[in-house]
């Protein structure tokens, strides 16, 4: 299986879950794949992983940990409904979820914006996945010389045709 597929699996397995939703004026409880953007309801309370990116519509003393998506050491960041700069960077937007987040206390209601792929996470993924900086040292290395069908000539430095 090729590095993308790798990580689009890894996304998924890290998102699956299921979600309180509201559909149809009734409460439901659907897996997160199925999760409709600018669609479904969801309501989310402490411990829940956040399923996709959701705008936030209510909260009571919501506090996330964000730190799979900002990298950062992991610490709640109070969110809320108040309207933000939608030009604002992601982890200034407070009044929005995002998926593979986790609610740390509080409870919260949100519409779906965006699922799978189409998360900021995901996006993130796909980046690393597509981009140079993604790929291992050495495939990135060898990728010329099997383009040319020759071999790599030896490393050189401290460690070529010496011990280790």
């Amino acid at each position: 299986m090729k590095a993308g597929g790798r990580s689009a699996a890894a996304l998924q397995r890290m998102l699956e879950s299921s979600s309180r939703v509201w559909r149809d004026n009734r409460e439901a409880t659907v897996p997160a794949e199925d999760l409709v953007p600018r669609g479904d309801r969801v309501a989310l309370e402490s411990g829940d992983r956040v399923p996709a990116d959701i705008r936030i519509l209510t909260a009571q003393s919501l506090a996330v940990d964000e730190s799979l998506l900002t990298g950062g050491e992991s610490h709640a960041v109070g969110k809320s409904p108040d309207t933000v700069d939608a030009s604002l960077p992601p982890a200034d937007r407070l009044n929005l979820l995002y998926a593979g987040s986790t609610i740390m206390s509080g409870r919260s209601t949100g519409i779906v914006v965006a699922t799978g792929q189409h998360t900021e996470i995901g996006q993130i993924a796909e980046t690393v996945t597509t981009s140079e900086a993604g790929k291992p040292p050495l495939v990135i290395r060898i990728a010329p010389c099997r383009r040319a069908g020759s071999e790599c000539p030896p490393r050189h430095g401290p460690r070529a045709g010496g011990a280790r």
